[in-house]
């Protein structure tokens, strides 16, 4: 393995453990403790109101949509990366990701109707199928049809929607709040259930497997170039995408603050040619947020200092699968009725802190896993379910492998990015 190599990898690794980290939070304060299906009047009810409020603004702006989309973005990169390993080894690529892609299908629907109606995992088999037929093409094509998925599709789902009052299919909250607090764990299952089939309906599916697809284009088009494996050799443009990215995200960050105060107050009315107009800059700033938080932190990557500290995040993101997975069991056990029963109980400022210890409670479990096994429990099975053979699961005795600038040292840092190197 050359230096670029470790280098990668590690950088892949602490942007896939950091959106991980951020998919987290954004379930635990909306989700998990309820707050995005309560009434005003059960949100102020809630202890510390106004911090509450606070957190939610700020997690908005900061997380929500954003790490879902650097989720998606790094399996765009990951794709491309295994295509040419691929390549490189003569070996055929397509029949092998078909079959990742169908059990990876499996996963996701199991997930979707037993734990956590929102699953992600099956957008990611609709977004693979289309990488199959476009990872060949120019970086132009890519960038042109992400940007259709990513932009003008959910943005014609949005005015469909609105046309065609299909909002009118919108779940019962209250229902699902009900279903949260009770103790019956087959209760919470039959929601479940509910909203993972309320997920596969069309607005829904252009809302968000669409632009999950458009995301992965993103994600070849960058590996392609290099930016990420060469953060080094690629710093000013980097910085140049950053820059851009911070600017264009921020101006469609206010816009959304500013569309959400319009609609609180109801005496102000926002002509719909101008609130049509601003909805594609919102989903613009999602995608050009995100890509400063990749830039920014692929940039962080090239400093040794920086990138000890960073790659605490690393060993989550080796275990991807598993703690995806993880994260949903975690969240039902300490919130909803038949865990600790939290939900509704408490609002996104005290969540922010459960959540925060939960997300340092993986990082630690995914550090400790990997010094005695070589993958996560899932991305084992999975493997096997792929390959149709047991594959090696505990760590051989080898020398330890520590990237460019990452000196052997003491304490914890040194106990928990462990092995992070290692493909």
């Amino acid at each position: 393995m050359n230096p670029h190599d470790a280098r990668r990898i590690l950088t892949l690794d602490i942007l896939r453990g950091a959106a991980l980290m951020g998919i987290f939070i954004v379930h635990g304060t909306g989700l998990f403790c309820g707050w995005t299906m309560f009434s005003p009047e059960q949100r102020a009810a809630l202890p510390f109101p106004m911090a509450n409020g606070l957190t939610h603004e700020a997690v908005t702006f900061l997380f929500t949509d954003k790490s879902r989309i650097m989720f998606a973005f790094m399996f765009g990169v990951s794709f491309f990366l295994q295509l040419k390993s691929a390549e490189r080894r003569g070996h055929s690529f397509h029949r092998s990701f078909l079959r990742r892609l169908a059990v990876l299908l499996v996963f996701g629907l199991v997930h979707a109707h037993l734990l956590f109606g929102g699953d992600i995992l099956r957008y990611y088999v609709l977004g693979g199928l289309l990488l199959l037929l476009t990872y060949r093409w120019s970086s132009r094509g890519l960038l042109i049809i992400g940007g259709v998925l990513v932009l003008l599709v959910p943005c014609a789902a949005d005015v469909a929607t609105e046309l065609l009052g299909a909002t009118a299919s919108m779940p019962d909250w209250q229902r699902v709040a009900e279903a949260y607090r009770s103790p019956s764990l087959t209760g919470f299952i039959r929601m479940e259930h509910s909203l993972a089939m309320w997920r596969y309906e069309w607005p829904l599916l252009m809302s968000f497997a669409a632009p999950v697809a458009g995301t992965f284009l993103f994600g070849v088009w960058m590996a392609r170039h290099q930016y990420l494996q060469q953060a080094e050799q690629h710093r000013s443009r980097l910085k140049t995408l950053a820059w851009w990215g911070l600017g264009v995200g921020a101006l469609g960050q206010a816009l959304q603050l500013a569309a959400g105060l319009f609609q609180e107050a109801g005496g102000l009315h926002v002509p719909p040619v101008l609130f049509m107009a601003c909805i594609p800059l919102v989903y613009l700033g999602h995608q050009a947020l995100t890509l400063f938080y990749i830039c920014g932190m692929a940039l962080l990557c090239v400093h040794p200092t920086w990138r000890r500290w960073l790659a605490l995040l690393a060993p989550a993101g080796r275990m991807t699968l598993t703690n995806y997975i993880l994260q949903s069991v975690l969240g039902a056990l300490v919130f909803y009725g038949f865990g600790l029963g939290l939900f509704g109980r408490v609002g996104p400022s005290v969540a922010l802190l459960i959540t925060l210890g939960l997300c340092a409670l993986q990082l630690l479990y995914s550090a400790w896993w990997l010094r005695h096994f070589q993958m996560g429990p899932l991305e084992w099975l999975w493997r096997w379910m792929v390959q149709g053979s047991r594959p090696n699961f505990r760590v051989d005795s080898q020398p330890e492998h520590r990237p460019p600038g990452v000196t052997r040292r003491r304490g914890l840092v040194r106990r928990l990015t462990r092995g992070t190197a290692t493909p």
